[in-house]
């Protein structure tokens, strides 16, 4: 960052120079061009910081080059010389800049490109996946389809890795016979992959980390992750009711297996439930029978 932002100063302070110096029209008119563009973008990456930061890197590096070829602009002087005084073409090792330009300016134009192309096929599945009361396993087929080349080309983006994880989920839960328990498995820990692939590049997003407590209490895999996932989906949303609900859901029926940290982060997730959402809480205590694993911590109504 410090590097490009002395690279845009520099080429502010060479265009400037460039539109003092260029008396013809034309020559202002191109350094003025350039001055402007600069400042449109600074002002854009700052106020939109978004997706669009590859296109504004494209961009930036377009405008960047245009910079320094105003440099190169003829001046009142260098146009009253003759043939035999202009400048001399760029030596080898001053072409060496311009070519990375040229390559770094046609790496981002892909990346840029790609990102497109992605974000068109996230959409497309997600109209699949929306357009239909009832979706059946061969619209999961075309939508995993669309996912997975949006995935080929953005293998980082946390969204569609969750589509795919929803779509291995709803394989598992809807479309698979309750008889073929192998083929849920297998599904199951496919959706897990995906989930824990999003988590990895947006830790922040609580639904991922609920599935990701789900899956793994589904395959009865009761380790670390399992553990972390209640912990960071508690903190991320101590006040969601749903996600109250999963955490006291899960939490008390493994509770035993639970370390000691988990099981306190359960009681104060039961405690902030039971101020919005009372009954529901009280079921899932009743439904696990711990009412006196739970009054041992906190004392409520239904506590002898």
């Amino acid at each position: 960052m410090l590097l490009l932002g002395v690279a845009i100063l520099l080429t502010i302070g060479v265009v400037l120079i460039a539109l003092y110096r260029r008396h013809r029209a034309l020559n202002r008119g191109i350094a003025f061009s350039v001055t402007m563009a600069i400042i449109a973008l600074l002002i854009h990456s700052t106020v939109d910081f978004n997706l669009q930061i590859p296109a504004n890197a494209a961009t930036f590096m377009l405008i960047l080059g245009l910079g320094w070829v105003v440099c190169y602009l003829p001046t009142m002087r260098t146009a009253n010389h003759s043939q035999d005084n202009l400048r001399q073409p760029l030596s080898r090792f001053a072409k060496i800049p311009v070519f990375g330009l040229m390559f770094i300016l046609l790496y981002l134009i892909y990346i840029a490109a790609s990102w497109g192309m992605a974000d068109f096929h996230i959409r497309q599945a997600f109209r699949l996946a929306t357009n239909k009361e009832n979706v059946e396993i061969g619209d999961l087929r075309l939508i995993q389809m669309s996912l997975s080349r949006a995935l080929r080309l953005e293998q980082n983006n946390p969204y569609p890795l969750e589509l795919m994880g929803t779509i291995y989920d709803w394989m598992a839960k809807i479309h698979i016979p309750h008889a073929d328990k192998l083929a849920a498995t297998e599904y199951q820990q496919q959706a897990l992959t995906y989930f824990l692939k999003a988590a990895k590049q947006r830790p922040t997003n609580v639904h991922t980390w609920v599935m990701i407590a789900m899956k793994k209490k589904f395959l009865k895999q009761y380790d670390m992750i399992f553990f972390s996932a209640l912990e960071h989906a508690a903190t991320l949303a101590p006040w969601e009711p749903r996600v109250q609900r999963i955490i006291v859901d899960i939490g008390l029926e493994e509770w035993f297996r639970l370390p000691v940290k988990v099981q306190s982060i359960v009681i104060a997730t039961i405690e902030r439930g039971m101020q919005l959402q009372a009954k529901p809480m009280q079921r899932i205590i009743k439904k696990y029978k711990r009412e006196q694993i739970v009054c041992a911590y906190i004392q409520f109504s239904f506590c002898p």
